[in-house]
This record gives C-alpha cells, sequence and structure tokens, in this order.
C-alpha cells in the first residue's frame, strides 16, 4: 500500500511538472530533463531545433539529465555567432568534453584547435582561399563534375522517366568536389549507378556517430568505445578506412612531389599541394613541422573536407527545396536563365534548350 502511495505521489509530481510547462517549446522534466523531447523528434531534429530557436527568439539553454554533463546552449543569432567564432574567439576555448567528442576524427584540425594553434591553421586556410589558383581550381572541377557528372546523371534520369534523391546527387557532388580541392583525389561516386564507396560511406557513419555522441550520457559512449560495441565500433571501423585514405593521398602528393622537378601544374593544384609547395608566408618552424608530420596535413585536411562537404550539399539542397515550393521564383530563374543562355554550348557542345 505504501509502495502504491509513493508511485501515485510521483505520478502527481510529474503531472503537475507537466502542467505547469505544458506551455514551453520542450519540457524539462526531473531527472531525465529534456531528452524525451530531443527524442521523441531525433527523426526531424533540424525541424524541431529550428521550430524551437524560432521560438525562443534565436538562442536556446537545453537542459540535460542531472548529473549527465548534456547541458548546452544553441544559438543562431547571427551577432552571437560572429562574437563566439570571430570577435571574441579567444575567450570561447572548446574544453576536454568537446575535444573528447570530436578528436577521434578532427584531430587537433582548426575545430578543435584553440589558441595560437587556431590561428596559425585559420591562417594557413585564408591564405589558400586566397592563393590566385583557388578560383581557378574551384571553377575548374565544378565545371568538370557538373557537365559529366550532374547533367550526365539528370538527363539519365529524365529520359528513364524515372524518379531521383537530389539530396543523394548533391552529397555525392560535395564530395567528389571536395576530395579533389583537398587532397587531389577523386572517388568518382558521381555516377548513374550511385556506386558504394567506401570512404564516403566512412565518412557519413564517422559524423553519425558524432552527432551520437551529442544526446548520449558521456559515460555511456565510452563504455560502448571501451567495449567496441554498437555505433562506437562503427566509428573505429570508418576512422580506420577513411584514414587510410588520406594518409594514402599526403604519402602520393609528396613522393610527387619528390618526384618532380618543375613547378606543378595549375591543373594540379589542391590543399594538400598549397601546403606542401606553395605556402611560402609561414614561418620556417611551422613549415619544417608540417613536412616531418603527416598527423598534421591529416589533420588540416579532414577538418576542411568536413567543412565543405556539408555545407555545399545541404545549402543545394534547401536551394532546391526552396524554388520547388515557390512557383514564382523558379519561373524568374528560368526566365533569367532563357535570357542569358539560350542557345549557348555547354562544356559537351550540347545546346541549353528549355
Amino acid at each position: 500500500m505504501l509502495r502504491l502511495a509513493f508511485l501515485f505521489i510521483i505520478f502527481l509530481w510529474l503531472s503537475f511538472r507537466w502542467w505547469r510547462n505544458r506551455s514551453s517549446v520542450i519540457i524539462n522534466w526531473p531527472v531525465v530533463g529534456m531528452l524525451p523531447g530531443l527524442f521523441l523528434n531525433s527523426s526531424r531534429i533540424h525541424e524541431f531545433l529550428t521550430h524551437v530557436l524560432q521560438q525562443c527568439g534565436g538562442t536556446f539553454a537545453f537542459k540535460g539529465p542531472w548529473f549527465g554533463s548534456l547541458d548546452f546552449l544553441v544559438t543562431s543569432n547571427p551577432a552571437n555567432v560572429h562574437h563566439i567564432l570571430r570577435k571574441k574567439v579567444f575567450n570561447y576555448h572548446k574544453g576536454l568534453e568537446f575535444k573528447e567528442i570530436f578528436a577521434e576524427s578532427f584531430g587537433d584540425g582548426i575545430f578543435c584547435a584553440d589558441g595560437d594553434r587556431w590561428k596559425t591553421q585559420r591562417r594557413t586556410i585564408h591564405s589558400f582561399i586566397k592563393d590566385s589558383k583557388f578560383e581557378e581550381a574551384v571553377e575548374r572541377i565544378i565545371q568538370r563534375k557538373v557537365s559529366q557528372g550532374i547533367f550526365v546523371i539528370l538527363e539519365h534520369f529524365s529520359e528513364q522517366r524515372e524518379e531521383v534523391d537530389m539530396q543523394d546527387v548533391l552529397k555525392r557532388f560535395a564530395f567528389d568536389f571536395v576530395c579533389l580541392l583537398m587532397l587531389g583525389f577523386d572517388p568518382n561516386s558521381l555516377s548513374i549507378e550511385f556506386p558504394r564507396v567506401p570512404y564516403k560511406q566512412a565518412y557519413y557513419d564517422m559524423e553519425e556517430v558524432i552527432f551520437q555522441r551529442h544526446h548520449k550520457p558521456q559515460w555511456f559512449w565510452k563504455l560502448q568505445k571501451w567495449l567496441q560495441i554498437g555505433e562506437e565500433r562503427k566509428m573505429k571501423i570508418s576512422s580506420e578506412i577513411f584514414d587510410r585514405l588520406l594518409y594514402q593521398c599526403i604519402s602520393r602528393k609528396k613522393e610527387l612531389l619528390n618526384r618532380c622537378k618543375t613547378p606543378m601544374d595549375r591543373d594540379d593544384f589542391d590543399f594538400l599541394t598549397f601546403m606542401l609547395v606553395e605556402d611560402n608566408n609561414q614561418e620556417e618552424r611551422e613549415m619544417s613541422a608540417f613536412k616531418k608530420s603527416e598527423k598534421y596535413a591529416r589533420d588540416m585536411a579532414f577538418n576542411l573536407l568536413s567543412a565543405g562537404s556539408e555545407t555545399v550539399s545541404s545549402g543545394l539542397a534547401w536551394f532546391l527545396w526552396l524554388v520547388a515550393t515557390h512557383p514564382l521564383i523558379e519561373k524568374s530563374i528560368l526566365e533569367e536563365i532563357k535570357t542569358n543562355l539560350n542557345g549557348e554550348e555547354d562544356g559537351k557542345g550540347k545546346a541549353f534548350q528549355f
């Protein structure tokens, strides 16, 4: 009887907490915090977080379970982002917990770096982007992947009158593009067959595990890692696969540069070439450290691969969705294309027709 009374009191207390917070965007429950709301919306996490941020004015404090160290702040306010990532970046160190989640994949790259190490890598990346060959490389790779990849795929599915997953197409396009720009390596994942590329799958598996670590108690995923079970076993296998690619690209590039007695052709420009040959603005001490450490090159390359791949594919996918849901905008874009490109030839000698 006493046990039933105790359970009834707990039920009343939880009901009261729910009633008091029923108008909240996400309920902060006793003991478990806001995790139930997060798990219930895990299949639509982006839409859910967008809704939460809209209701909270762009900044939201998430409360995790008691003693779980899962409290965090989410913000989409441009002024806050500028303040944290640019204006006062040295005031916001990533901290040990952040690095424990990310370091296995990102290493000591710019996403995990603090202080002078962050400053040095940021300077290197800026120098790469400002290099005169960078824009040429981007244009060359995009033209190649669009004309020999996206156009071919869309033409094939149009002729077959079949549906195609544009998000998958754009993710493959972005992955190939970023690998070429950073590593000088083409995974060739963008083709009609939609091949399963182990490196690409490994990358997205690593990304998924890192996301999972954010809403699991630290002790839980660390236990999985120690036992090598579940998602953490997938992380280990995927890391080994993708690291094999990165280190092969670095070794191949160094070997090629050592054999080459003349300056590299502009068509061979990529991030690894830039770091090994082109960047003369770094202090000799820093460059010597890099040339002795393939780990540093691996970390820098992986961080830029991650930064470029997801942003490009996500941005393009959302753009197409927005165009598809706004017919007037779609009509205006088509009119502009007709005015400026009608009758002009693409890279394969075909004329665009609308």
